[in-house]
């Protein structure tokens, strides 16, 4: 229907078809149940299942080894988790840039819908404040007519036919604004829903923000709890389990945190695949109530390829008012040469018809589909469907990674903490047992 020049891309239809998902229909509907059951299945089950497996390693010592109270054993132990320290370390940084990229590539998208969204928005607010200043000038213009009639029908020297003419003037002005009055009542409710999303969006990428800042310092975090473990001597850090608990507590919440946003991420590209397989269908048939035919055929004329969908209603009576317009001012033309001494302002009455005609050949302009279907397809089909929805998927994958990395690497590092402690331990209780000895013997 809308969608004849819009082709969802290969990673729209991969997304939307490939990806495993629970029972229920794969076409987007969000008044349905049963697609929110399917579309939050498999979402919801890896971030309970990523967070689950998050508390549990957190729980478990990581062994690499059987532990063994020989020094040689200990040496071994230590030299596995030196090895693999910097392999999960390097890991990563890797997932923690990746993401970061994936980021930066998600928040030019979420930039650009924005913009697109903001060109919408001030199309139609000011079509309502243009039109809302056009039924004011055509009230204020049909009052000095129906006064000037009144007027003119007690001087002696016009009368009945020159109000009767002046009326007929005032006659088409009140056709046309009656006309601005039913276009303002139709497309008042459009704006609203606009300025929503704009906000929506807005606010979605300053949290955006605020998470990934959470993210990178708690990764920074971790990176250098394991330097300090890793790399420094025991007796220039504090090896005890304050440590160890502070490690923990930074590795859960981090790993948590990047597993619950790669899975609301998750949930945001299956929805958006399910979209952008026909955006402009799925506006007009799914996402706008039942029963606003009008405001629907309005959406529609602006969303689909300008050409393929019949005109809207208030652009037909925009014009019915121009029509209006343009006889009445034949009308007081006609009036003003039949009785030029019964017009003593036909100046100043002439002079706001021709302004109220450019403005309404103005809002006529400015309302062309070809005016407003880019803001449409910048926002979109392009910044939501072509370009934002890869690097979310994207991003999916380097939390899920990023999580397994930051829990991998906090396990290690935890238990090289608690082993320089045990050694500590040993090595108090050999100097202690040492220095009693030679007490003993002196």
């Amino acid at each position: 229907m809308g969608d004849s020049a819009y082709t969802p891309s290969n990673f729209v239809k991969d997304v939307h078809f490939n990806i495993w998902r629970g029972p229920g229909p794969r076409d987007f509907d969000p008044h349905d149940t049963s697609y929110w059951i399917g579309v939050t299945w498999t979402p919801t089950i890896l971030a309970i299942c990523g967070t689950i497996c998050v508390f549990l390693w957190n729980c478990i010592k990581c062994c690499c080894g059987k532990k063994d109270k020989k020094k040689n054993k200990q040496g071994e132990y230590h030299l596995c988790l030196r090895l693999a320290s910097p392999i999960f370390g390097v890991l990563l940084i890797g997932a923690a840039a990746f993401g970061c990229w994936q980021n930066a590539e998600s928040h030019h998208a979420l930039l650009e819908m924005e913009t697109g969204l903001q060109g919408l928005i001030t199309t139609f607010n000011s079509l309502d404040a243009n039109v809302t200043t056009l039924s004011t000038n055509l009230g204020a213009l049909n009052d000095t007519l129906t006064a000037s009639a009144e007027h003119a029908r007690n001087t002696p020297l016009c009368g009945e036919p020159a109000a009767i003419a002046i009326e007929t003037v005032a006659t088409q002005i009140s056709s046309a604004y009656a006309e601005a009055e039913s276009v303002q009542q139709t497309i008042a409710p459009i704006a609203s829903p606009l300025n929503s999303a704009e906000d929506g969006i807005h606010h979605g990428i300053k949290w955006r923000n605020i998470v990934t800042l959470i993210v990178l310092v708690l990764a920074a975090s971790i990176a250098l709890i394991t330097i300090c473990g890793l790399v420094f001597s025991c007796d220039r850090i504090a090896c005890t389990a304050h440590s160890i608990k502070i490690m923990t507590l930074i590795a859960t919440v981090a790993a948590s945190l990047m597993i619950g946003a790669g899975g609301v991420q998750l949930l945001i590209s299956i929805l958006g695949a399910d979209f952008c397989m026909s955006p402009s269908d799925n506006i007009a048939d799914k996402v706008i109530p039942q029963g606003q035919t009008d405001i629907r055929s309005i959406v529609l004329y602006y969303i689909s390829p300008c050409g393929t969908t019949e005109e809207p209603e208030f652009r037909k009576d925009l014009k019915v008012a121009r029509l209006a317009l343009v006889t009445a001012g034949t009308a007081l033309n006609a009036a003003r040469t039949a009785f030029p001494l019964c017009f003593t302002n036909g100046n100043q009455m002439d002079q706001q018809l021709k302004v109220i005609q450019t403005s309404l050949d103005n809002i006529l302009a400015d309302t062309t589909c070809e005016a407003v279907y880019p803001d449409y397809n910048q926002a979109v089909q392009k910044g939501f469907c072509s370009d934002l929805l890869p690097p979310l998927l994207q991003l999916t994958v380097a939390c899920g990674l990023g999580g397994a990395f930051s829990t991998a690497l906090s396990a290690i590092t935890k238990h090289v903490l608690a082993t320089k402690a045990w050694r500590r331990g040993r090595e108090y209780e050999h100097l202690t047992a040492t220095s009693q000895a030679s007490y003993d013997t002196y």
